[in-house]
């Protein structure tokens, strides 16, 4: 388990993990009602290529699941988007 906060609208937290192929991967995020956060969660392959994105303006909890297809480098980035 990897755990962070985002502390500012602005601040954006990016993680790297290893991955076998077929692992299942479920990310959480979550707002305390005291701060505005509408988080949006993004996942990249070791190439940078978007595997899978959630975001809605509404929402202040997010969870997202993938299952890898490949083994290999994963990153995941979260951020409080602009709206």
């Amino acid at each position: 388990m990897i755990s962070g906060s985002i502390d500012s609208s602005v601040e954006v937290d990016t993680y790297t993990f290893e991955a076998l192929a077929g692992d299942k991967i479920s990310l959480n995020v979550s707002s305390p009602d005291s701060f505005n956060l509408f988080p949006q969660v993004m996942v990249y392959d070791s190439d940078g290529n978007l595997l899978e994105s959630s975001s809605e303006p509404t929402e202040v909890d997010i969870q997202l699941s993938i299952e890898t297809r490949t083994t290999n480098s994963y990153t995941t980035t979260r951020r409080n988007p602009q709206w």
